[in-house]
């Protein structure tokens, strides 16, 4: 009975090893062709893999993928709607044992991401199996089901609760997002993106925390949102810092209905030691203005196709302001804005101002606005 029982622990053991250790010596570049299939079927694009592909369990299970291709739909400006040079992910072994996923890292080395509306109103980040792109065989009189925006599960609607998930560290490297609009004509890049980030679970709370060019613009960005609610509201904490300017701006709100219609109601600030120096900042180049302390506070409403300001309050230096301004964006976009200064003290910004070019012999000598710099 010993030696039974010595040789069933034997064949556990040796079967423990071999889940372990054989996926490190399989050549994972051969299954290629059903990774691709499957991500067809899931889908409706095709999917190319043209560097290497591993996966190993110990010491703990980690896949490496390079060069990575996901096409776009036809019509669209590029020929890949994502594309990366590398993708690491990380699991922790033990939570997999009790169903539990618990991912230690992914890492997106050099994503491009290209979103695209086209004229026709398609958008690119919508997907559908193939199945859902065409009509059955020997249907008459039916339409085929055309693809539509992807409707995501409700975040908190699984049945772990958003507890069987989490994400410790999520890392992108070179990142670079463009969005493209044909009708508007109108192309926007984020570039040189740089983040670190988190997930407690599927449904949140989420953690980002790095940098990016947007615009020509060089940006510190800090983004925290709790759990998304079943109803699609989400609480959302952002802090801005824009280039080398010694300045932060601030929001703090919610994001609601977002799978329909998303609204966003921030309360917004921002606060630094130089007006000027915030302008050179988001210009990119000389602030032209007065380089005094300054103070925002505002309160935003925003939808996809209106954007309100209320309760503006601005002080810098001696003067102070407040007011409201609305964009209407659309085919015309409609700007209007209504701005009251009680109080300005044209001394204090003139005394600090700061021209265009940035140029210390055009500063206003002490004494007052009429005195002449040394010559």
């Amino acid at each position: 009975m010993k030696k039974l029982g010595y040789g069933a622990i034997g064949l556990v053991v040796l079967a423990i090893a071999a889940v372990l250790v054989v996926p490190s010596l399989v050549d994972w570049n051969d299954f290629k062709p059903e990774i691709a299939a499957e991500v067809k079927k899931a889908t409706g694009r095709a999917i190319a893999l043209d560097g290497d592909l591993s996966f190993a369990v110990l010491p703990y299970p980690h896949l490496s993928v390079e060069g990575v291709r996901l096409s776009n739909i036809s019509g669209a400006a590029a020929r890949d709607m994502v594309s990366l040079r590398e993708l690491k992910v990380s699991v922790k072994l033990a939570p997999l044992v009790k169903g539990a996923i618990e991912v230690a890292s992914v890492e997106l080395i050099g994503p491009v991401i290209e979103l695209e509306r086209l004229a026709d109103g398609r958008v690119n980040w919508a997907f559908a199996p193939p199945a859902a792109t065409a009509a059955p065989a020997g249907a008459t009189g039916t339409a085929a089901p055309q693809p539509g925006p992807a409707k995501a599960d409700s975040p908190g609607d699984s049945n772990g609760n958003g507890s069987s998930f989490s994400l410790d560290s999520f890392r992108v490297v070179d990142g670079k997002l463009i969005y493209r609009d044909a009708k508007a004509g109108t192309v926007e890049r984020i570039d040189g993106i740089a983040l670190d980030g988190s997930a407690g679970s599927e449904s949140g709370p989420f953690a980002i925390d790095g940098k990016l060019v947007a615009g020509g613009i060089p940006l510190r960005v800090d983004l925290s949102t709790g759990k998304f609610a079943k109803s699609g509201t989400v609480p959302v904490n952002v802090r801005i810092r824009p280039g080398n300017a010694e300045a932060t701006l601030s929001a703090k709100g919610t994001v609601t209905d977002i799978e329909t219609e998303p609204k966003i109601s921030l309360a917004l600030s921002a606060e630094g030691g130089s007006l000027a120096g915030l302008i050179a900042a988001l210009s990119g180049g000389a602030g032209a203005g007065p380089a005094s302390a300054f103070t925002l506070a505002a309160g935003i409403e925003a939808t996809q196709s209106d954007i309100s300001v209320n309760g503006l309050k601005l002080t810098v230096g001696g003067m102070a302001a407040g007011g409201t301004a609305r964009v209407r964006l659309g085919d015309k976009t409609r700007i209007d804005v209504a701005l009251k200064a009680p109080l300005v003290d044209l001394n204090s910004l003139l005394a600090s101002a700061v021209p265009a070019t940035g140029s210390a012999a055009a500063t206003p000598a002490p004494g007052g606005a009429s005195g002449a710099a040394p010559g």
